[in-house]
């Protein structure tokens, strides 16, 4: 039987390999679909503030659809008692926090967010932030009277300070929508 030849357990694995592949790595990163936000200017007050209203809408409408599909209607034809309807107002209620918890972590851009053309970045660059940034940030949010308290003193939020991310405005001048398919 002829042996085949291991591309990563040949002997003379080299650092040259390391760095081509790192190369490529690049440079899909940089052909992706990403929004280029680039000397773009943070986000005004308004449409960060639209933006988590619609976010939190769409968790609202989320929670509401599950509670009467899950717990409302199954208790009106009696088949779930009020224990049961408890266990599942909680599994219902984790979902829609659930969304909140990990609404940024799609190319740093929540439902709100895309509506009003805006995304995250991180403070010091102009590439994808990395999902745990995106999710320490959202985790914030439970201390949401700080978190309007410092935006409306002109301060950045403490979940942007902590995770080191900050909201810009996309727009078509600084690079592709969303849905857009073309490369940038």
């Amino acid at each position: 039987m002829e042996k085949r030849k291991n591309y990563y357990h040949r002997k003379d694995f080299s650092i040259m390999d390391k760095e081509k592949q790192l190369r490529r790595f690049e440079s899909f990163y940089k052909n992706s679909n990403r929004p280029k936000v680039s000397n773009a200017s943070n986000a005004e007050m308004g449409r960060r503030i639209s933006a988590v209203f619609i976010d939190f809408g769409l968790a609202a409408v989320i929670q509401a659809v599950l509670m009467f599909l899950f717990i409302i209607l199954p208790m009106i034809q009696n088949q779930i008692d009020s224990s049961e309807a408890l266990s599942r107002n909680f599994a219902v209620t984790s979902i829609a926090s659930l969304y909140m918890l990990l609404r940024d972590c799609l190319k740093g851009r929540s439902v709100g967010k895309r509506i009003m053309k805006l995304s995250v970045v991180p403070a010091d660059n102009d590439r994808m932030p990395l999902t745990a940034r995106l999710f320490i940030r959202n985790v914030l949010i439970v201390i949401w009277p700080v978190e309007v308290a410092l935006l409306l003193s002109g301060n950045q939020r403490l979940g942007d300070q902590i995770a080191g991310t900050r909201v810009v405005e996309c727009s078509k001048s600084n690079g592709p929508e969303f849905f857009h398919n073309s490369k940038g």
